[in-house]
């Protein structure tokens, strides 16, 4: 079966959390935090036929493509490790415009094979700020 995967734009992700002193910028378009390199990846990896692009729109990072679920079955969005200490953190805060689908945030602890999920349905065609709790992270 195949679907279009309409836009997802990410306008700014944000670590937050009561120990620290403001919340943790890593992904703000028009701020001076550190250039991520970002890729997409697809279930081609593993002979899929899925395909997605990523590019920047104004301040948004613009990620659509075709999801075919013959096969594999996904697209996706990555960046660098970062190498933060997020320790103090209580929550991810995302700006996003999706199109009514469930998207879903990965974090990679240091050290660690395995990643930590959470799981967020879009609005579509809607700005929305998506508020993932890290306690809320699942082990996957």
């Amino acid at each position: 079966m195949k679907s279009n995967l309409k836009a997802i734009a990410l306008v700014m992700a944000m670590f937050s959390g009561d120990a620290l002193a403001e919340p943790l910028r890593v992904l703000g378009l028009n701020n001076a935090a550190p250039a991520l390199r970002w890729q997409v990846v697809n279930d081609t990896v593993m002979g899929g036929r899925s395909s997605s692009q990523l590019r920047r729109v104004g301040e948004a990072l613009h990620f659509s493509g075709r999801l075919n679920t013959n096969g594999g079955g996904f697209a996706s969005l990555r960046s660098d490790r970062m190498g933060l200490d997020l320790a103090a953190a209580t929550l991810v805060r995302l700006t996003v415009k999706g199109d009514g689908r469930t998207y879903s945030v990965r974090l990679y602890a240091a050290g660690q094979r395995v990643s930590y999920q959470h799981a967020f349905r879009t609005v579509a065609d809607e700005w929305q700020t998506v508020e993932l709790k890290i306690p809320d992270f699942y082990a996957s």
